[in-house]
């Protein structure tokens, strides 16, 4: 019986969270009208957990040199509001990741490059 009632109540949060997300249409038009920008694309993802939309942007043609630039934002799900890209830690800035730019191969750039020749 507890297993049942476990089940069941576990079911009904997941269908409230489900209810608590905003739609596509609806983060496309919140977006596009605070920022005056053009959405090209959605996107699921998840931010700390939390069902969050990747929103790809481009800027308004003009005369600045953000014309036409492409950005992608964090949308909260539930919210509709921005998610920081850079959360403030305890010893700085946290970024939740990018590329790493390592070879993988030591030593200095002529050294990599004779290397990569010869083998």
């Amino acid at each position: 019986m507890a297993v049942i009632v476990l089940t069941l109540a576990s079911s009904l949060v997941s269908a409230a969270h489900a209810a608590e997300r905003l739609s596509r249409d609806e983060i496309a038009a919140k977006v596009a009208e605070t920022y005056g920008v053009e959405v090209l694309r959605l996107r699921d993802a998840k931010v700390d957990g939390r069902a969050a939309y990747a929103v790809t942007v481009m800027n308004p043609d003009g005369n600045s040199n953000a014309a036409f630039q492409v950005s992608t934002l964090l949308v909260d799900a539930a919210t509709g509001a921005l998610i920081p890209t850079f959360r403030h830690g305890a010893s700085g800035y946290d970024h939740p990741g990018g590329a790493t730019y390592e070879t993988g191969v030591e030593g200095t750039g002529p050294t990599m490059r004779q290397r990569s020749l010869t083998d």
